[in-house]
């Protein structure tokens, strides 16, 4: 009977033992909870490399093709294999585009060329400052648009610090409310493009 409980006991004993291990594999699941914020930090680095990628190669096609007849442009558009590549809804988007484009004034499209010229050469951050901005500036009125487009080209031609200066003087605060001013802030920040109202 001793040796009965006796071998009852070791095999008790070794269970416990075998069991031992799983319990001390806890952390495996952080490692994972890790790897996957990992993998998906490495998927939005991809997809705002391949959104830059993708915004530059349409400046790059429109430079190109600027020169040819509205019909051979849309015909170049059909045949270009990115293209082919998009839902119906976008390929239209980008037909609607490309029209509007065309019946643009010359100076008008220059613009717009040198706009999307300087969008390409901002980084992912700048782009994030600027789309911000361009939405401060959608919920605004349109006269207050403007008098933010008027303060910003009389205020573009100042140093950093003089800009700073103008933007905390009484006489600004008295006509724009921190918010304007600091949507102000961002479209000297931006450049020329930014006082022309067209946004991506």
């Amino acid at each position: 009977m001793r040796r009965l409980l006796h071998f009852a006991l070791c095999l008790a004993l070794a269970g416990t033992a075998q069991a031992q291990p799983s319990t001390q594999r806890q952390p495996a699941p952080e490692r994972s909870a890790a790897d996957s914020l990992r993998r998906a930090q490495q998927r939005d680095e991809r997809k705002q490399a391949e959104r830059k990628q993708e915004e530059t190669r349409r400046g790059e096609w429109l430079r190109r093709h600027q020169g040819q007849d509205p019909r051979e442009q849309e015909r170049a558009l059909e045949r270009d294999p990115a293209f082919k590549r998009l839902a119906p809804e976008s390929q239209q988007k980008l037909r609607d585009r490309l029209r509007d484009f065309n019946n643009r004034p010359p100076e008008q499209r220059q613009q717009m060329l040198n706009r999307m010229e300087r969008w390409e050469r901002l980084t992912p951050q700048q782009r994030t400052r600027a789309r911000n901005v361009y939405s401060q500036m959608r919920d605004l009125p349109p006269d207050r648009q403007q008098a933010l487009r008027r303060s910003a080209q009389q205020l573009s031609g100042l140093s950093p610090q003089e800009r700073e200066r103008a933007l905390n003087s009484p006489d600004m605060r008295s006509r724009f409310s921190a918010s304007e001013r600091d949507t102000l802030r961002g479209l000297l920040d931006m450049g020329p493009s930014s006082r022309a109202g067209n946004s991506r």
